[in-house]
């Protein structure tokens, strides 16, 4: 294998998508590598891609469930069942006749991030209580959900990544304490602060 990515965040694992690396089987004359090779070389990416994912099974009443804990997914069965739910989902109404929010699913996906936006709208100003967006005024940072104007405010990220694995890649946001990670630990004030000096020279 060449040009893997080794990832740390949440334990290692290694990352080879298209992009970025390649797999090479070795040795040559191997029954089963020229097998797989010769597999690999006609295949269609569809063909590929369903050869290496996992499927789901049936447990002894005949339910759907998932091979993989945590329902683990490849990004492209990922938004292939969002996409199969909203077409099932009828809108729900309470007593009031006001609309119910349907309850969220939770996914786990294994990638790497390809690119991340760089615009205005990466670092947001924050309250320095609740996290939630301030207003700029004269007298300070007007927090509309504490009610309060703060003297201060916190440069937050909310960045929004492609991430992409060996079946597509999905635009996703990082709020917070994830876009520090995601940053390499520096903060959305030191990335700020690094902007402007750049810009400056």
């Amino acid at each position: 294998m060449k040009g893997a990515k080794v990832s740390e965040y949440g334990g290692k694992s290694l990352n080879a998508g298209d992009e970025h690396s390649q797999i090479f089987l070795d040795p040559p004359g191997d029954k089963r590598c020229d097998e797989l090779r010769k597999w690999y070389q006609s295949a269609s990416p569809e063909t590929v891609r369903g050869g290496l994912s996992m499927t789901a099974s049936r447990d002894n009443e005949g339910q759907e469930k998932s091979s993989r804990p945590d329902n683990f997914k490849l990004i492209r069965e990922m938004i292939d069942a969002v996409q199969a739910d909203q077409s099932l989902q009828q809108p729900a109404w309470n007593s009031y006749g006001q609309s119910v929010q349907q309850k969220s699913k939770l996914y786990m996906i294994s990638g790497f991030i390809q690119s991340i936006k760089n615009d205005d709208k990466m670092i947001y100003n924050s309250c320095p209580v609740c996290r939630k967006k301030v207003q700029d005024e004269p007298a300070g940072y007007r927090c509309e959900q504490c009610d309060k104007v703060h003297s201060t405010m916190v440069p937050t990220y909310m960045l929004t990544a492609k991430v992409s694995d060996l079946s597509g890649q999905i635009y996703m946001q990082f709020p917070r304490e994830l876009g520090d990670a995601i940053m390499g630990g520096k903060t959305a004030k030191d990335f700020q602060e690094f902007k402007e000096r750049t810009t400056d020279d």
